[in-house]
């Protein structure tokens, strides 16, 4: 049987709305609503690959002779870092990107330089979103060439190499997290995003590793790519929000050596070597 509409009562007062359906979506609420539903899987894709790329990279750097290439020249890490790029680039679009009603558009340059129309020439986000300046920075790094860059601050960006130092998942993370915190200040639901380990992210890893590793070196099960995937994000989320501008801290070249042998050395004790293999 289908749920039938509800219908008004006799006395012609018709049902109270629902909790959603009270938001104006006109307003900075409604805005927030909307552009956490927009954004969620592209701050989701970003972490997940971080995770993916950190893990790899922890595995490629502390027991590099089980290696036969690096994992980063692999085509299947392209692609996430391709997927990742479009990710920045729906965020911006989503919550900045400045769109010009119809009659400016159509006045071109003889437009007013002010508009009193609802988002015309401003963002969709309201201003207690974070983020916005790092998330354009690396929007313009991904969409432009490095010498056709016309903002001076971008150009900066791109030559600090920070396109390439930064931590994008922590600036997403970051962002999202503002949204949440403007949906709680107004007391309406938030749209928690949980990262979980499932199957497909343990299986995007070991294609990634599968694709580096060297034939004659251990293998290693499921159960320790995921536990190795959630140690990582328990310890990343931590580092993300006490670095939400995605520069995170780096250990000391001689503590990370220090480090890496030390792993080596564990991982020989644990997996002595097979005779057999030469």
């Amino acid at each position: 049987m289908s749920a039938e509409a509800p219908t008004t009562p006799a006395g012609g007062t018709p049902p109270e709305p629902d909790e959603d359906e009270s938001i104006d979506f006109s307003s900075d609420v409604g805005h927030l609503t909307m552009l956490a539903l927009f954004i969620k899987l592209d701050v989701r894709t970003l972490v997940r690959n971080h995770l993916i790329e950190r893990v790899a990279m922890h595995l490629c750097t502390g027991i590099p002779k089980f290696f036969w290439r690096p994992f980063f020249n692999t085509p299947l890490m392209h692609a996430l870092r391709a997927e990742s790029d479009l990710a920045i680039m729906h965020i911006y679009s989503s919550a900045w990107e400045e769109i010009q009603c119809s009659p400016c558009r159509d006045l071109g340059k003889k437009r007013p330089k002010t508009c009193d129309r609802p988002l015309c020439r401003r963002g969709f986000a309201p201003d207690s979103v974070r983020r916005r300046a790092e998330i354009k920075n690396h929007r313009d790094a991904v969409c432009h060439p490095p010498d056709s860059l016309s903002r001076p601050a971008a150009r900066k960006f791109v030559e600090e190499k920070n396109h390439i130092a930064d931590v994008r998942a922590a600036i997403a993370w970051d962002a999202y997290r503002s949204i949440n915190e403007g949906l709680a200040a107004a007391n309406k639901p938030t749209n928690d995003l949980v990262i979980t380990v499932d199957s497909d992210l343990v299986g995007v890893l070991r294609c990634v590793l599968s694709l580096c590793w060297h034939p004659a070196a251990p293998t290693f099960n499921d159960k320790a790519l995921t536990e190795w995937l959630e140690e990582c994000w328990a310890k990343d989320r931590i580092v993300f929000e006490g670095h939400p501008d995605g520069r995170l801290p780096r250990m000391p070249k001689e503590e990370r050596l220090a480090l890496w042998d030390t792993l080596v050395k564990e991982w020989e004790e644990t997996h002595p070597p097979d005779p057999s293999n030469k």
